[in-house]
């Protein structure tokens, strides 16, 4: 689970390294073969370099999500770039979700613009060493119960602003992800945006849970269960069956 510990948002890239072709290569072929949540839902990963993203922060390079708007949408981009962003800190490149990224590239225009991961090649320095490091929701707003302990280390996921907006109830046998009616209450943000950015930070967090139970070789099968968008209470997202 070091990994889990190692990654950090670089919300600004002061000093970054260069990047050769075959590291280029080796991002873009992990892309390419990355598993989706919903295998159903068509989307889209561009490589770019600064210049194709509107105030790039100091990074050298952004991957530019894109996906047809169908239920679901959200969840699978957060899942899918979840992926990407452990498998780009894992290999010494700093990361930071870009939620109010634009793109300018103009590459795609059959499937509609997301989000962008932005990243560089810093030096190893730069990553965290030790989970005191990280400010996060109390651990008990998102564990809810104790036989689910073997999940604490999802609450180190990234999210907008740390807000978490989910929460996890349940044991080892059956467990429940809900999303929260918090949103995002430290910003000023329109109840569309607030919506949009906690679906997707739903997404990265069920990628933090399949890892965990990954490194733990446990088997859990996923029910997903209908909500509504825009509702504004807490709504039960997908619940985890162990095989």
């Amino acid at each position: 689970m070091d990994l889990l510990i190692k990654r950090r948002s670089f919300h600004k890239f002061n000093e970054v390294l260069p990047i050769n072709d075959d590291e280029l290569s080796m991002i873009k072929s992990f892309c390419d073969n990355v598993t989706p949540l919903f295998k159903d839902i068509k989307f889209h990963i561009e490589l770019v370099d600064e210049t194709k993203i509107n105030d790039a922060k100091g990074a050298t390079h952004g991957l530019i999500f894109y996906s047809e708007k169908k239920d679901n949408y959200l969840l699978n981009i957060g899942y899918i770039g979840e992926q990407i962003d452990l498998f780009l800190q894992q290999n010494n490149f700093g990361t930071l979700w870009y939620g109010f990224g634009k793109d300018k590239s103009n590459t795609v225009t059959d499937l509609d613009f997301v989000i962008i991961l932005l990243f560089s090649k810093v030096d190893p320095s730069s990553f965290r060493k030790d989970i005191s490091e990280f400010k996060r929701k109390d651990l008990s707003s998102v564990i809810k119960s104790e036989n689910l302990s073997f999940l604490n280390q999802s609450l180190l996921a990234p999210s907008a602003c740390n807000t978490s907006p989910y929460f996890i109830k349940g044991d080892e046998n059956k467990f429940e992800i809900y999303k929260t009616k918090n949103g995002l209450a430290l910003l000023a943000l329109s109840k569309r945006l607030t919506t949009y950015f906690n679906f997707i930070d739903v997404g990265i967090f069920l990628y933090y849970v399949d890892y965990i139970i990954s490194n733990k070789q446990l088997k859990y099968k996923k029910e997903f269960r209908s909500y509504d968008i825009n509702e504004t209470k807490d709504q039960l997202i997908v619940t985890y069956r162990k095989q």
